[in-house]
């Protein structure tokens, strides 16, 4: 009965460290992205490829600070798929556009001086797939940067603890890194009550 009771007490540890493990890693947080810009295309520091995917949670508090490494102005933008495309297919064909609006409030970083950075924040909204861009130009109206390849794809996951963007990997590891006092007790616990059981045998 002892035994019985012991697992059973040590399956209700094991649920909780993993319950959370999930609730904290799918809390939002405060992401921290750094790009630089150059001529025409982003990277990312500690990455590989030009405009690499940036993906978050809705919730997340997203700071980006743009380094511009070129010689001229650059400026970071997240909006709608839609609108990027209806923005850029006019200025293709020389139609006269009005830049897109951010797609969640503050959601950019203007003005961005050559060799100077410039930092935003702002809070990701509804899950989807956006595009991030820089919408200026330098001498080369009617095509801004974007239309020279200067954008890359801003994923918004949904957010909260069904999140589809969180592995089982992730989850457990961060069990182990955010809530480690709790995982040591319980251990300590499940050690305790195997070593009282055997003592009564």
């Amino acid at each position: 009965m002892k035994k019985s009771l012991a697992v059973i007490v040590a399956v209700i540890i094991v649920v909780l460290a993993v319950g959370a493990g999930l609730y904290f890693t799918t809390q939002p947080t405060t992401r921290q992205i750094t790009l630089q810009a150059f001529d025409y295309f982003f990277l990312q520091p500690g990455t590989t490829g030009n405009n690499p995917t940036i993906t978050v949670n809705s919730g997340d508090t997203v700071v980006v600070t743009i380094q511009n490494m070129a010689n001229h102005d650059h400026e970071f933008f997240v909006v709608t798929q839609s609108d990027y495309n209806t923005y850029v297919t006019a200025v293709q064909n020389g139609q006269s556009a009005e830049e897109p609006k951010p797609a969640f409030d503050e959601a950019e970083v203007e003005d961005v001086l050559a060799g100077q950075s410039k930092t935003g924040t702002f809070t990701a909204g509804q899950p989807g797939t956006y595009v991030y861009a820089c919408f200026d130009h330098d001498g080369t109206a009617p095509l801004v940067h974007a239309n020279k390849g200067m954008f890359g794809t801003f994923v918004v996951q949904k957010g909260g603890i069904f999140s589809l963007g969180r592995s089982l990997t992730n989850t457990l590891s961060a069990t182990l890194n955010v809530v480690p006092s709790i995982v040591f007790w319980q251990a300590a616990i499940v050690v305790g009550l195997a070593a009282f059981t055997k003592r009564d045998e």
